[in-house]
């Protein structure tokens, strides 16, 4: 984590409700990048709540660099809406999780992550996925943008 970050900054949150994904979804962020600081949410209210109400040690909410749900997980649609009103959260990364019973009946907006039931796959597929996420997010400012250009008469 970079030292412009406040020591409470949140770099992840995970929305899902079942605990041992979770960990294999940490154990892939930690792949992708070291020293992630990550919470763990079950539903859909405490991440509202931490996002749009009062985040961990501070009363501002916390908008986190990444964003990883459970692609079937109860209320979803609340949070859909709530992302695309806020300011702060309209180009937040969002990849999801999606059991590979559902994976043929769905598609994914963005990027999305299928759990096979190969814990080793299921790792590299988060580090694969969040990586670049995470990487463009630490870029300093000026690296993000193109350069300014100017001409001369």
């Amino acid at each position: 984590m970079d030292a412009s970050r406040s020591a409470h900054a949140l770099d992840v949150i995970i929305c899902d409700r079942s605990a041992s994904r979770a960990r294999l979804t940490v154990a892939g962020l930690h792949r992708a990048e070291e020293g992630l600081s990550t919470v763990r949410v079950r539903e859909i209210s405490q991440l509202h709540r931490l996002m749009f109400e009062q985040g961990l040690f501070t009363r501002e909410p916390q908008i986190p660099r990444l964003l990883l749900i459970e692609r079937t997980i109860p209320h979803r649609e609340y949070l859909d809406v709530a992302l695309q009103r806020h300011w702060r959260t309209l180009w937040l990364p969002l990849i999801e999780i999606v059991s590979s019973a559902e994976r043929f009946r769905t598609t994914c907006i963005e990027s999305c992550i299928v759990d096979t039931g190969d814990q080793e796959r299921f790792i590299a597929s988060v580090a694969r996925a969040a990586r670049p996420h995470l990487q463009m997010q630490s870029l300093p400012a000026a690296k993000k943008s193109a350069p300014f250009l100017t001409s001369t008469v």
